[in-house]
Formats: C-alpha cells, sequence, structure tokens
C-alpha cells in the first residue's frame, strides 16, 4: 500500500540478549528499508510460526524490546531516531479466529481512540 525504498535483507539475524544469562533472539529474516536515519529507517521482521500453543503476542512483544533495544546508543534521548519497526508474523491458523487473512495491530488510546498515536509500531499477523 505504499512505495518500498532500497532494502537490505538479512536471513537468521542474532541479536544476543542484553545480559550473559539473558534471552537473546533470532530474527528468520531481518530486512532494512532506507538509506539512513536522516532520510528515515524501516526495520522488518519476517516471523514464520506453525506452532499453536505458542504466545504469538507476547513472543512478538519481547521481539520488538529486543530489537528496539539496540537502535540507541547509551544515552541517547532522541527517541525520534527509533526507526519504524514492522514485525510481520505468518501462520498457518487465523490467529485471532476472526476469518481475516491479514491483522494489522498498532499501539492506541482507549479512551480516545481517534488520538494517533504514532509510536512506529505495526505488527502485521498473516494467516495463509
Amino acid at each position: 500500500q505504499r512505495q518500498i525504498g532500497k532494502i537490505h535483507i538479512t536471513a537468521q539475524k542474532t541479536l544476543q540478549g542484553i545480559l550473559p544469562e539473558k534471552r537473546g533472539i533470532r530474527m528468520d529474516v531481518e530486512i532494512l528499508e532506507g538509506e539512513d536515519q536522516e532520510s528515515g529507517v524501516n526495520i522488518y521482521d519476517l516471523e514464520p510460526h506453525l506452532r499453536k500453543d505458542m504466545n504469538v503476542p507476547k513472543h512478538n512483544r519481547f521481539y520488538q524490546a529486543v530489537i528496539d533495544s539496540r537502535q540507541l546508543a547509551s544515552g541517547d534521548r532522541e527517541f525520534d531516531k527509533l526507526p519504524n519497526l514492522y514485525i510481520v508474523t505468518i501462520l498457518n491458523y487465523d490467529i485471532f479466529g476472526k476469518g481475516y487473512m491479514k491483522y494489522c495491530v498498532h499501539n492506541h488510546c482507549e479512551e480516545v481512540p481517534e488520538v494517533d498515536y504514532e509510536d512506529g509500531l505495526t505488527f502485521l499477523y498473516f494467516n495463509t
């Protein structure tokens, strides 16, 4: 639904935990879109999951936290530098059971739903 810029694809990218005893992640496919921080960068994490017994929303929350934690240097307070992040999960079942092939999930304000909460985070779930 939009133009895609220059991309760089990395398969099987591993991000270590922040401490030796903390869990890291393995991104099945990382796609970086854009040239640099100035022109804007988007990160796409593609994750195929076939297990129904996994809590996929909490799994994706953890992945998002680990990916975001790598984006700013220590002491950097310019949070607008955080790139947009898209966690794309491909499933062989309907995660929410509502009959859609695609679900797009964003953070929002419950009290005022029309408020734009632009945190740059999108979770996409595909049932295929």
